[in-house]
């Protein structure tokens, strides 16, 4: 219920902040608005328009080619097609699961109140403040700038719409879910000393500013995950190095619970699976965590379960046993739509070299 509480206020604050907005849509071109990719899944059928997909490929493209175009017109652009198509398919399959699971609980991704949230979300975007927390830079209301700004992003007015729309529903799905997944207290105590579910003392650094990369490059932090190593032994001791060594000090002596569904996988993923793999008593890899702009590493240290534990962080322990259950639904369906994926016309008879924002 919190989520769908932060959700109805920031549409209230925003209605509040900048009014009525009076900056229209703006019409894809016939070649955007082509259907790129088809799915069929759990009787219904989905377009998935090519702007989509392009965002997409010009975004993950350098992760692909290194920085050489040229590949996408070699000799092995087949390999480097497929290789970008799995990315793009996950990212795709993530976003229609949300919108397939709306439909199956009966929320319309299309509804009154969401296009109204994507109304007032473009607004605060092109007028900037302050709401609820979140900081919209705006661009003094200048709404061409905004539109530029998008294409400097991969996207256009469209795409930036299925985001929002995406996140709006992502939200409303949580809450439809919270409110009718069930449980007992004897469910929660084997979901937690269950291996779907890790306790781990987390080290964290971010590279989010200049200082931030210079107070802790990568050669410090592998260093400050040797010296977890060496106190292993004892999880207070570790607990005692990790509060003097890292510059997020937040649940260090309790840990955190990390299940497998609980966390969005396509960027915590490798994060998850690091922690279930650790035995008691193990410290992880590093692991980078890349998300809105944020390079953030981790080291996990695997902490014991206890009774005293469990008592004490009962609440942490049922808000995961909850976004692990919906974690699970969400995955499944993603799943699903990921081996229903199609290509039109529009992507196998298409210059792959020749993709860009015009």
């Amino acid at each position: 219920m919190k989520k769908i509480s932060a959700l109805f206020l920031l549409l209230v604050t925003v209605l509040t902040l900048v009014g009525c907005s009076d900056y229209k849509p703006v019409k894809s071109s016939d070649e955007e608005a082509e259907t790129a990719l088809t799915i069929s899944y759990d009787g219904e059928r989905y377009e998935v328009p090519y702007e989509l997909y392009r965002f997409f490929f010009l975004n993950y493209k350098s992760k692909i080619d290194g920085g050489d175009a040229s590949v996408w017109s070699g000799k092995e652009r087949e390999r480097y097609i497929n290789d970008i198509d799995e990315l793009i398919y996950s990212a795709i399959a993530e976003i229609y699961a949300v919108f397939h699971l709306c439909l199956k609980a009966d929320i319309d991704p299309h509804s009154r109140l969401v296009n109204d949230t994507i109304e007032t979300y473009i607004a605060a975007s092109v007028e900037g403040g302050t709401v609820d927390g979140m900081i919209f830079e705006g661009h003094g209301g200048d709404y061409d700038r905004y539109l530029a700004s998008l294409k400097e992003r991969n996207m256009n007015y469209s795409v930036q719409e299925i985001l929002f729309r995406y996140a709006i529903c992502s939200e409303l799905l949580d809450r439809e879910f919270d409110s009718e997944i069930s449980y007992t207290n004897d469910e929660i105590e084997d979901f937690y000393y269950s291996n779907e579910c890790a306790r781990v003392i987390q080290c964290y650094f971010r590279h989010l500013t200049e200082d931030e990369k210079e107070l802790y490059p990568i050669e410090v932090i592998e260093g400050i995950r040797e010296g977890m190593v060496a106190n292993a032994g004892s999880e207070e001791a570790i607990c005692d190095y990790v509060l003097a060594n890292t510059n997020f000090l937040d649940e260090i002596r309790d840990g955190v619970i990390i299940s497998r569904y609980s966390l969005d996988r396509t960027h915590y993923g490798a994060l998850t699976d690091a922690a279930l793999s650790l035995k008691s008593g193990e410290v992880s890899r590093t692991v980078k965590v890349v998300t809105d702009g944020i390079v953030g590493y981790y080291i996990l240290y695997r902490a014991a379960k206890s009774t005293d534990h469990l008592e004490s962080c009962y609440d942490d322990v049922e808000t995961t046993y909850i976004q692990n259950e919906i974690g699970k639904r969400l995955y499944t369906a993603a799943e699903g739509i990921l081996s229903n994926i199609q290509k039109t016309a529009a992507l196998t008879e298409r210059d792959y070299a020749a993709i860009s924002m015009g």
